[in-house]
This record gives C-alpha cells, sequence and structure tokens, in this order.
C-alpha cells in the first residue's frame, strides 16, 4: 500500500504476458494491461482474468474495475502461501515495503512492539524488498535472517539493528 506498489510495477514494463494475481493492487497494473504487458494468459488459475482481494487507487482503477466483481478485505497470507505452491512452480512470496515510516523510524526491527501483531509467519515470508535491496529469507536461520534484514534496513537504522542482533543473537549477523 503507498508507492511501493507502483514503483514496483513500472520495473515490469518491458515484460510480456504477465499474470497479476495478488492481495491488492493499484494504477500501476492498469498501465500494465494497457501497455500489452499483463495478459494473463499463462496463468494456471483463472487464465485471462487479474485476481485480487483490493485495491487501492485513482478513479482511474475504479473505472478499469467497472462491474467485474470485487470482493475481500485482504488476505495477505493467503495469498503468500499460494504463491509459494503455485502448480507451475514459479510463484514468488514476496513483500515490498519502504524502509521507513513516514516519521523516519525503521519498519525493520529487532522485536514487534507491545501488542503488534503478526499477519505472515517468518516460515512463509521468500522475500522482503525494500529500496535497499531484496533480502531472501527463506529457510534462513535467526542469525541468517537478521543479516539479510539489516543489509536492507535503511542506512540510518543498521549499526542500531546490529547492537540488537548481537545482544538477542550473540553473535554479529554480518560476520
Amino acid at each position: 500500500i503507498g508507492n511501493i506498489p507502483d514503483a514496483v510495477l513500472s520495473c515490469l514494463k518491458k515484460h510480456k504476458d504477465l499474470g497479476i494475481h495478488s492481495e491488492m493492487f493499484s494504477d500501476g497494473v492498469v498501465d500494465l494491461v494497457e501497455e500489452g504487458c499483463v495478459t494473463n494468459t499463462f496463468k494456471k488459475n483463472h487464465p485471462g482474468k487479474i485476481t485480487g482481494s483490493f485495491m487501492v487507487g485513482t478513479r482511474k482503477l475504479f473505472d478499469f474495475v467497472d462491474n467485474n466483481p470485487f470482493v475481500g478485505v485482504g488476505g495477505q497470507v493467503d495469498f503468500i502461501r499460494g504463491a509459494a505452491v503455485g502448480r507451475d512452480g514459479k510463484g514468488k512470496p514476496i513483500l515490498a515495503m519502504p524502509s521507513t515510516t513516514n516519521k523516519g523510524e525503521s519498519k525493520i526491527v529487532p522485536y514487534l512492539k507491545q501488542g503488534g501483531g503478526v499477519v505472515t509467519t517468518r516460515a512463509h515470508v521468500h522475500y522482503l524488498v525494500t529500496e535497499y535491496g531484496i533480502a531472501y529469507l527463506f529457510g534462513k536461520s535467526l542469525r541468517q535472517r537478521a543479516f539479510e534484514l539489516i543489509r536492507i534496513a535503511h542506512p540510518n537504522h543498521r549499526e542500531e539493528l546490529e547492537k540488537e542482533a548481537f545482544t538477542r543473537l550473540k553473535c554479529m549477523p554480518s560476520l
């Protein structure tokens, strides 16, 4: 949600015959359809159709959806798990987010705040993407995951994350 989906989608303009099966989609999907990049032709489930739970965008997006059925309140974990077990074996469970909040706080943290909720378990997330790179997390130990996450955190927060990782994991993840 926010600028990340459209930023990622804008990088796909040189691709052809893409299929969209996502929890949410935004205006960037409309652009890809109009440019012929998204055809949904080769999808195993619902070929020729875009599948999603909800949309975030402008009037352009809602006009695009028009009278097509749309319902849902989200379902991140369902889409993450679905991507991992796709029939063609090519699905990739990917989460994308900015590395910081609007207030400059790191979104990559050593622990959850009291009362913080978990939507998708660490066992289900294969890739996490920020503006600083891609962390491949699947099958990694806690130390390896810490290293990968610190590597894609905002540079202003990496030193503090390293210290917390050392305190909690008794090692420097980057070593």
